[in-house]
């Protein structure tokens, strides 16, 4: 019943919006069609794992029913349509410099990943992919990180700020800003965090903000200026290459981490499938074996865990690991291993809505989906309206928390909300606000 009310929502949302906004970066637009495809192919269960729960997809329609009406609401119900403002400005000055120190910022980061990058070799050679795939997920106890490696490397340091500088330079790329020689460092270093953590989704992380960026740009390429469109028009033209270096990293990957009972052909099928359907799978489980009530509520921890933890991490780095102050949330539900069905375990996925449901419940998902679509909606309106590097990069910044909603709440994670931070800092003080230092003058004396 509430399987099919979900995706025919989303069917008649997508079909009416994509009409009306043929931008499939609109948030409602983007919502929906990925809510569409998680539950779609969870109900088809290509692994035959546990039968999804009505009461699962009833909780999923709560929030798609929420997200969707907020816009509705903030639009006096039309479909969203925004139109560029005619008097637009999205020139930049002085940029040669600035990404001239952002590619030695990069450059910096990389050196200091090296030594990860020696350890995670060492690794993959004496215990293969999987083992270490596992030892690095497992914390400090595993001894392939120390705890101050991973607060220095994973929470609050090297891969959040370049991830940070990596979309910044993609965003800047794809609107014709800078040639791509500029932004292939930052693609460098994604490629190296993947290497370290044994990973995938960084690449997917980072073909999702190419998406965002190219759809966005396709559309005002044709509405800035002349100069401007030409570089636009040539990036957007390449991102195709990008594209296929993602998908290629993607399938390498999960060639050399794919079950030898099975085909390649289907570890990368079930790879695809998994990342659309495994938060509904954990989520579902939860709800099923888990008896929740008032007093489990976690009044707003799950949900903001990752900025209570990155005050919380900074005391522990700064202290050398004397202050700790533990910040649980649902960290240790998410990362224990369900058994699913057809003998397979899961874990790390639940979708952001239960970390919504057990902070308040059935309200907390109502509550922080309609936060999310109200902020979602606001940011497409200004960087429709203005399509400057600014509004862009927040944008691009804020989709990935929407489009990643299938698999997690991004915001319990320190180390998404310091690249969020850092992207802010760097965009606001490098770009727009660039820091001046004043010389200090010598008077000569008599």
């Amino acid at each position: 019943m509430f399987f099919i009310l979900v995706i025919f929502t989303a069917f008649v949302t997508i079909l009416f919006q994509y009409s009306a906004d043929r931008n499939i970066s609109n948030p409602l637009t983007s919502f929906n069609i990925t809510w569409f495809l998680a539950v779609l192919f969870s109900k088809i269960n290509m692994s035959n794992l546990y039968v999804i729960n009505d009461n699962t997809y009833l909780y999923i329609w709560i929030g798609q029913i929420t997200f969707n009406a907020v816009i509705f609401v903030y639009t006096k119900g039309n479909f969203v349509n925004f139109k560029m403002d005619s008097k637009t400005n999205i020139s930049l000055n002085n940029l040669r410099s600035k990404i001239f120190h952002i590619n030695i910022l990069q450059f910096v980061l990389f050196i200091l990943m090296i030594p990860m990058i020696i350890k995670s070799l060492n690794f993959i050679n004496a215990y293969g992919i999987h083992a270490t795939r596992t030892l690095y997920a497992m914390g400090a106890d595993s001894g392939f990180m120390t705890t101050f490696q991973r607060l220095f490397y994973i929470h609050l340091g090297v891969f959040p700020l370049v991830e940070a500088l990596a979309y910044i330079q993609l965003v800047l790329w794809v609107m014709g800003k800078i040639k791509f020689k500029y932004a292939f460092i930052g693609i460098f270093n994604i490629a190296v965090i993947s290497l370290i953590s044994v990973g995938r989704l960084k690449f997917i992380y980072f073909a999702i903000a190419l998406l965002v960026a190219y759809t966005l740009n396709k559309e005002f390429s044709h509405k800035v200026s002349k100069l401007t469109s030409i570089h636009t028009r040539k990036a957007l033209k390449n991102t195709k290459n990008i594209f296929l270096f993602i998908a290629i990293m993607v399938i390498v990957t999960t060639i050399f981490r794919h079950n030898i009972n099975t085909s390649i052909v289907y570890s990368i099928t079930e790879v695809g499938v998994s990342y659309l359907t495994d938060g509904i799978v954990i989520f579902n489980h939860l709800l099923a074996n888990t008896n929740y009530n008032n007093d489990s509520l976690l009044y707003g921890e799950a949900s903001m865990a990752g900025i209570l933890g990155v005050f919380s991490h900074f005391l522990q780095f700064l202290s050398l690991g004397k202050i700790v102050i533990p910040i649980e949330g649902v960290s240790t539900e998410v990362s224990t291993f369900y058994e699913v069905g057809n003998n397979k375990t899961l874990n790390g996925y639940t979708t952001m809505y239960y970390y919504f449901y057990r902070d308040f419940g059935v309200i907390g998902i109502i509550i922080f989906t309609a936060v999310l679509a109200l902020i979602a909606i606001l940011a497409y309106k200004k960087v429709k309206r203005n399509p400057s590097f600014f509004n862009q990069i927040i944008y691009v910044n804020i989709m990935l928390v929407v489009f990643f909603g299938i698999l997690r709440w991004e915001l319990a994670r320190t180390e998404i909300v310091m690249r969020i931070v850092y992207t802010f800092f760097i965009v606001i003080f490098i770009f727009y606000k660039p820091i001046k230092f004043k010389k200090r003058i010598v008077k000569n004396e008599k």
